[in-house]
């Protein structure tokens, strides 16, 4: 594939927005109240990349999305919190 921008070949687009929501979470038996989660609030993608669902591996203030390239496997990781 070529590197410029302006030359042809196939180039994705993604597009992501991360809001904060407040949510109720159990932690150890106790609700922890008016905890902020991080959240995606608007996605899109087009072929070649697509959004894989987002997780939350450092806590619920932290979401992470996984960007895959269907043709060449995973290009990014994107962190917001």
């Amino acid at each position: 594939m070529p590197d410029s921008p302006n030359s042809t070949g196939w180039c994705g687009l993604v597009e992501l927005h991360y809001a904060n929501r407040h949510a109720n979470h159990v932690l150890e038996e106790t609700v922890c109240q008016n905890r902020v989660q991080t959240t995606v609030s608007h996605s899109y993608a087009r072929a070649p990349l697509r959004l894989q669902q987002s997780f939350y591996p450092e806590g619920p203030e932290v979401c992470q999305t996984v960007i895959v390239h269907t043709a060449g496997g995973m290009v990014g990781a994107i962190a917001s919190g």
